[in-house]
């Protein structure tokens, strides 16, 4: 377990954008433990990349989201644990990284278009939820997730209920 704390964290971005007033997002199925959780669009950041940049190139490969604007809010690191490697992909990267060094980003869609991925990772299906539906997801599993991605939910409901209290002015 020792050895996992000295690799290094792979950068990525969660993206909280909103479309017509709504969140940018969808559930998704841990297929080892069995829970779900909120996804929101973003991925790796490339060698030399900027978080903004980066955020911007997942969001139109995976969603086809064409920004207005995208803004850094905060920067969460945390540790992965066994069971998050739950697909083939993941296990990889298990090997590689002791977890994740997230961007979390909030910005605005201008206009969606035909997803630009050539790796199959553009999503499928409803994209679109409201941000109340979001926190819920969000609480619904904080009693049961493992504790390393505590630090990682909270920052992700603080940015969620903000954009709730914005969005009702």
């Amino acid at each position: 377990m020792s050895s996992r704390k000295n690799l290094p964290y792979r950068e990525t971005s969660d993206c909280f954008l909103l479309y017509k007033g709504k969140l940018v997002a969808r559930i998704v199925k841990n297929l080892t433990v069995g829970n779900s959780f909120l996804s929101l669009p973003g991925g790796g950041i490339d060698p030399g990349e900027s978080p903004i940049k980066g955020a911007t190139r997942e969001c139109l490969e995976e969603v086809g989201a064409k920004l207005k604007k995208l803004k850094l809010v905060v920067t969460v690191c945390w540790d992965w644990f066994p069971e998050w490697a739950d697909t083939p992909k993941r296990q990889e990267r298990y090997k590689q990284f002791r977890g994740e060094k997230i961007h979390l980003l909030v910005g605005h869609v201008d206009q969606f278009i035909k997803p630009t991925s050539t790796e199959g990772d553009e999503w499928a299906g409803k994209k679109i939820m409201t941000i109340k539906a979001a926190i819920k997801q969000i609480e619904s599993t904080m009693k049961t997730d493992h504790e390393n991605i505590y630090p990682y939910k909270m920052a992700q409901l603080t940015i969620l209920n903000m954009l709730l209290a914005l969005n009702a002015k």
